[in-house]
């Protein structure tokens, strides 16, 4: 087996509980799933004690000076090690504002990236000159948002070229029905407002519970659930005061059966499944300068309609078709932005179909594919990286077909009936399916290829051409009368020609009726304009 290239990652990393450790555990796993043949990713895990993790090759003692010098001659020595990657906040580093990490990145004789998850701006003389060298010793920047970007070259002097705006990557959901998630976790028909992540002041979790008093009058259903653990920064010596607060706070308030603390670390599935149940994400940091949240950017990869206050990441990502911003600590304005979302039904389904849609090129893998495009500039040279495609997958067009052909149109992944059938998308699954039968001889193939064939027989008029809308009782749609249908025709004569195509592959009664149709079709072929239409005939 060939030697990896290896990327070193020093950052802090699961078992450690945090915002970071989780980022980079994801898009490890991204990268070593897509270029697993030729990339390893290691782990330097950042710890104030240096205890061994078993996950990590290195470790970093974060507040020993030494520890940069020992650790910068060990990455040196690694000769298949041929890029460092930096995950910096300033309070992972020791030395003011995190300065000990300037001993390591100059020791550092291989390419370093660094990936700045916060990015302050109006920074003082100590903290731009510290930024300054960090940025010199580099060779990229990662940031997350377009914001943090310009704050960069704006108030550090930092070239553009030397940015990479990479989105914080999210897990690919597949969508499932919230009636049934809530029934799954004992919610029954509750309306559901949540928050999740690590518990501290800076969430201003209290911001929400003191708007659930008036929100309760209009939507007496509630609950709210508060998820995760209390960061393991705010327990002092074992005392959780800020969950203390807020649960005091709930008591005073009468609260208790609308608000449920869920106190611990979720497992990935139950935590997308929750945020899928959730009518309505809150987010509501104190922070202004938050650069960027992985809980946000979650919450809308499940589909949820956000409140936001307004935080340097909110008024980045949440446009108005995505949710709502309101002032900080203001929990007059949540209470008030719940009641339009909650009176507009079809404002909320727009925003959970705009949000799912929306965070998908956030995926991790294609946040992986990201970060390997600043990567193989330095490991190209020592060969070919292959890339690992993704498995076909058709269950989604499996799932929109019925016995009579293939369904219009879908609410996110839930088949939508009364939009009806079309020639159009029946002739593109037909050709989708060949296709798949040519590569891999499955027999489920044949199940739908004769479906499709048989909805167009169904559309064939006695002319030769083709309707192409037919509703959800199987009746040709008034609609054909008035569109025209010529890119619709020239699709059923390209998939009619695929089917021929594969005379020795398919079924000897699939393609005598394919060739029936096709030379029905002749006629009408010949009075073909539209150069689309006459591109899908040629072809």
């Amino acid at each position: 087996m060939k030697n990896k290239k290896k990327i070193l990652f020093i950052s802090t990393f699961p078992p450690v509980e945090c915002g970071i450790a989780t980022y980079t555990k994801d898009l490890t796993d991204a990268i070593s799933t897509i270029y697993k043949e030729d990339l390893a990713c290691e782990i330097c895990s950042i710890d104030t004690t240096a205890i061994a993790n078993h996950s990590a090759t290195y470790t970093l003692n974060s507040n020993n000076l030494m520890s940069y010098i020992r650790l910068a001659q060990q990455i040196n020595k690694d000769e298949q090690l041929k890029v460092v990657h930096i995950q910096h906040e300033f309070g992972l580093f020791g030395g003011d504002y995190g300065n000990f990490l300037i001993h390591l990145i100059r020791a550092i004789n291989k390419p370093v990236v660094i990936t700045f998850h916060t990015v302050l701006p109006n920074p003082n003389k100590q903290l731009k000159s510290l930024v300054g060298e960090i940025v010199t010793h580099t060779k990229y920047i990662t940031v997350m948002t377009e914001h943090s970007s310009e704050i960069l070259q704006k108030d550090y002097s930092v070239n553009k070229e030397l940015i990479e705006v990479i989105s914080h990557g999210t897990h690919v959901v597949k969508w499932k029905n919230k009636h049934k998630l809530k029934m799954r976790y004992d919610l029954g028909d509750s309306f559901v407002l949540s928050t999740f992540g690590l518990l501290g002041p800076g969430k201003s979790i209290e911001t929400a519970i003191k708007a659930i008093p008036q929100i309760i009058q209009y939507i007496p259903n509630l609950k709210y659930l508060v998820m995760g653990k209390t960061h393991p920064n705010r327990l002092l010596q074992q005392t959780d005061e800020y969950r203390n607060y807020l649960e005091e706070l709930v008591q005073q308030l009468g609260i208790e059966e609308h608000v449920i603390f869920i106190n611990r670390y979720l497992s990935l599935e139950e935590l997308l499944e929750l945020l899928q149940a959730t009518d309505i994400y809150l987010f509501t940091s104190k922070d202004p300068n938050q650069a960027i949240s992985g809980t946000l950017s979650y919450a809308m990869s499940c589909g949820c309609p956000i409140i936001a206050t307004e935080v340097a990441h909110s008024k980045a990502a949440i446009t108005e078709d995505l949710g709502l911003l309101i002032d900080i600590e203001s929990h007059q304005q949540l209470a008030q932005a719940v009641f339009k979302l909650f009176d507009n039904k079809n404002l909320m389904q727009k925003i959970t179909v705009n949000a799912f849609q929306k965070t998908r090129h956030c995926s991790w893998e294609n946040t992986a594919i990201k970060h390997y495009s600043i990567y193989h500039e330095y490991i190209g040279e020592f060969g070919q990286i292959s890339f690992r495609r993704p498995e076909i997958k058709l269950d989604h067009l499996q799932n929109l077909t019925t016995d009579f052909g293939m369904i219009q149109f879908s609410q996110i992944c839930e088949p939508d009936l009364n939009s009806g059938y079309t020639l159009d998308d029946n002739a593109r699954a037909l050709i989708v399916f060949c296709q798949h039968h040519h590569l891999f001889f499955q027999a489920t193939d044949l199940e739908h290829i004769t479906i499709y064939l048989n909805f167009i027989n169904k559309c064939q008029l006695p002319t030769g051409d083709f309707i192409n809308y037919i509703d959800k009782d199987q009746n040709a749609h008034i609609q054909n009368n008035h569109v025209n249908l010529e890119d619709s025709n020239a699709r059923a004569v390209w998939a009619l020609a695929m089917v021929i195509s594969m005379q020795n592959e398919l079924p000897k009664f699939l393609v005598h009726q394919a060739k029936s149709m096709l030379l029905k079709s002749f006629n009408w072929i010949e009075g073909v304009l539209s150069p689309r239409s006459i591109g899908f005939v040629i072809k």
